[in-house]
């Protein structure tokens, strides 16, 4: 028996590494701000070799650290920049992670629970990684965040800790606002375990820590302490703020923590159901097992610490918070696929591959049919512009502006310099020329009357009407101006050129 349910989670899991693969495949990624974002970042390096901060927080004033641009930069080198390339790096790390969870999970639990790990993990990664960026990442670390500490616990060995340390440390660089309550909770749970067992020497980890975020000591040392500065305000802000006064804040909380992601559905009997199941059997398992207790007691202190601490976090908990807590939940499910729990959490398991593999089969429907080269955010559909203003073009040079109705456009900006410098032109943006192209991103779905018209007469200052207008798949526009040398020389409005500022 045991060995059927081997060969039909195994093949499961290659659909779905299959599935993960989709995307690439077919030469789409989801290009949206912040994965894009990303890739002018990998220019950064490439003009600059050393970067001392990543992209910016939610929080004004506060950057995450560059480890997510420096670990994509040597494959977007020898991919020349095509997003593509680096989207199948993605799902080999993907691939990795898993394989570190299931090996893990295998030494604790038994062979039947990793690969149930594994399956229940690949579900969620489906859909985000074809656009990995720097806190969706964050979840490729959860694995040996969970069995680094949990090894630390039982051997009390220096070097568990301090790989332990050296994880929370990565992926604080990858989202400081994941890491920073990892380090909290980290923090105070080494501190208890030295102080009990008193090993002493073990505290000489956290010299560590000052290393492992030299990057952004030293840019605060270059910047007037520009983030201490920003993290003092934020807080400040924090202390005069009661969100508990706020219905919806504690509603979204509530909702978030009971959501442990092990089934794709919105319905909350089932969310509830799989939730009060794992409580209870959790507290089971702690009053029988002294040998899986150690585990359990760390799963209960990891996760409901840090949604506790996300009690100071001012605003909704989006998804890219939570998303890293996922291999913990799991693991947390599937560590009830055996003994007499198991008659229950199978069922649980089944139904959840079966409304997951439902969800994913929504998904590459909607890739298939109302995503590839028909949303703003398909790297196919920024394609089609930029290939059709270098065959309408030719090699001779010209100067281009790019539009988007969020300032930024960092999907769109990105797409045109990889394009031109691959065909090797003479292209010039943010320059008038006597051919000057706009390329113009769609307006937002709620705001249609947000489009380039107003833009391109304003703050570029071209009046004169295109010679060429052309529509593209993910609502693109592309538009040439023929200009007089008078026309030239009429400044386009400099706040217009939004850079990637502080590296």
């Amino acid at each position: 028996m045991k060995k059927i349910v081997y060969v039909i989670i195994g093949i499961l899991i290659a659909v779905n590494i299959y599935f993960c693969s989709y995307s690439v495949l077919h030469g789409e990624i989801h290009f949206f701000n912040d994965v894009a974002r990303d890739f002018l970042l990998l220019r950064e390096i490439d003009a600059k070799k050393i970067m001392l901060i990543g992209p910016r927080s939610n929080a004004s004033g506060l950057f995450h650290g560059p480890l997510w641009s420096y670990i994509n930069y040597p494959v977007y080198r020898l991919g020349g920049g095509n997003p593509v390339v680096n989207g199948w790096f993605w799902i080999l790390l993907s691939a990795g992670s898993l394989g570190i969870g299931f090996f893990y999970t295998k030494k604790l639990f038994g062979t039947v629970p990793g690969l149930a790990f594994v399956l229940l993990c690949s579900y969620s990664l489906i859909p985000q990684v074809n656009g990995m960026f720097h806190s969706s990442a964050t979840i490729l670390l959860t694995p040996l965040l969970i069995f680094s500490i949990i090894q630390y616990v039982k051997s009390c060995k220096f070097k568990y800790l301090a790989f332990h340390i050296f994880i929370v440390s990565m992926i604080f660089q990858l989202n400081i606002g994941v890491g920073m309550p990892l380090f909290i909770l980290s923090g105070l749970l080494c501190l208890y375990l030295v102080i009990r067992r008193k090993s002493w020497k073990h505290l000489s980890v956290f010299l560590l820590i000052p290393v492992l975020l030299s990057n952004f000591i030293i840019f605060d040392l270059r910047h007037d302490f520009f983030m201490t500065k920003s993290a003092i305000v934020y807080s400040e802000f924090q202390r005069t703020w009661k969100p508990l006064s706020t219905g919806f804040f504690l509603k979204n909380r509530i909702e978030t923590t009971v959501d442990l992601h092990i089934i794709q559905t919105q319905n909350p009997l089932v969310v509830n159901f799989i939730f009060f199941s794992v409580i209870l059997f959790s507290i089971f398992q702690i009053r029988k097992s002294r040998k899986d207790r150690t585990i359990y007691l760390l799963i209960l202190y990891y996760y409901f610490g840090y949604m506790l601490l996300t009690f100071a976090n001012k605003g909704v908990i989006l998804m890219h918070f939570v998303y890293f807590l996922i291999p913990l939940t799991v693991l947390w499910f599937v560590s009830f696929l055996r003994g007499s729990s198991q008659f229950l959490f199978f069922p649980i398991l089944v139904i959840a591959i079966f409304m997951n593999s439902r969800e994913t089969v929504n998904y590459l429907n909607y890739l298939n049919t109302s995503f590839m080269e028909k949303r703003p955010e398909s790297w196919r559909s920024t394609n089609l512009a930029a290939e059709a203003v270098i065959k309408r073009n030719g090699s001779k040079p010209f100067g281009y502006f790019v539009f988007s109705p969020d300032a930024f456009a960092y999907g769109p900006r990105y797409a045109m310099i990889y394009h031109f410098k691959k065909a090797h032109l003479d292209a010039r943006e943010y320059t008038k020329m006597a051919t000057t192209y706009v390329i113009a991103s769609p307006p937002p779905d709620n705001d249609p009357y947000m489009t380039y018209v107003w833009w391109v007469k304003n703050p570029v200052k071209i009046t004169t009407e295109p010679v060429w207008t052309e529509k593209f798949g993910g609502g693109y526009t592309a538009l040439e101006y023929k200009l007089s040398e008078k026309e030239q020389l009429i400044p386009h409005d400099k706040t217009i050129e939004l850079g990637i500022h502080f590296r």
